[in-house]
This record gives C-alpha cells, sequence and structure tokens, in this order.
C-alpha cells in the first residue's frame, strides 16, 4: 500500500513538473536542454525553435494531463485498497510515455538541428 502512495505521489509530481515545464516554454519561448531533448541537440542552430516549442507545449500538456490524473488515481485506489486501478494506470502511464517519447523525438528531428545530422552530410574522400 505505501508503495503504491508513493508511486503515486512521484507520478502526480512528474506531471505537476510537466505543466510547470510546457508553461515556462510557452511564456519564455526557450527550451531547457535536458528534460525532453538531450543536451546534445544545438539549439542556438535549430531550424525552426518556435515551431518545435508549440507542439512540444502541446504534448507536453498531454502528458502532464495523463500523469498528474493517473498518480492521483493510483494514490486514491491504493487508499481505497483496489489495486487494479494502479495497474490501470501504470499501463495507461506507459503507453502515453511511450507516446510521447516518440511524438517529441519526431518533432526535435524536424524542427531542431540533432548532432546525428552533421555526421550524416560529411562525406568521404577517396585518396587515388
Amino acid at each position: 500500500m505505501i508503495f503504491g502512495i508513493i508511486m503515486g505521489v512521484w507520478i502526480a509530481a512528474v506531471g505537476a513538473y510537466s505543466f510547470y515545464f510546457a508553461y515556462m516554454m510557452k511564456q519564455t519561448g526557450t527550451i531547457k536542454a535536458g528534460w525532453i531533448i538531450s543536451r546534445e541537440v544545438q539549439l542556438k542552430e535549430s531550424r525552426d525553435l518556435p515551431a518545435f516549442i508549440e507542439i512540444a507545449v502541446k504534448k507536453t500538456t498531454i502528458f502532464a494531463w495523463i500523469a498528474l490524473s493517473g498518480g492521483l488515481l493510483t494514490i486514491v485506489g491504493e487508499a481505497v485498497k483496489v489495486h487494479s486501478v494502479m495497474a490501470a494506470c501504470m499501463l495507461v502511464l506507459i503507453v502515453a510515455y511511450v507516446w510521447y517519447t516518440m511524438t517529441i523525438r519526431k518533432a526535435e528531428k524536424l524542427y531542431l538541428t540533432v548532432p546525428s545530422d552533421k555526421k550524416k552530410k560529411k562525406t568521404k574522400t577517396i585518396k587515388k
């Protein structure tokens, strides 16, 4: 029981921080590398940072709602001793997390400069 409540609190906290993160992206027009994108991404050389932020804010807000509600439902389910609620919430959260990371990675490739982009542009010269 205590483990389920701790997990619920942690998941709800991730959802709350995701709301804050989306809000800060929207307000400042910048993004902090490390939360949803790799620290290796070159933000200064990005193709279209405002478009990425617009997409990221929407997707992060959706994920935040799912995580926050999933965390709160897990807490309630554990408090009333309905353990299947935690299992169902975990399944939904795993699916939501996979969806979220896939959509953010896709947007990252479309709008930001990813280090692998530079590797593809290099060509080998053959010495004769």
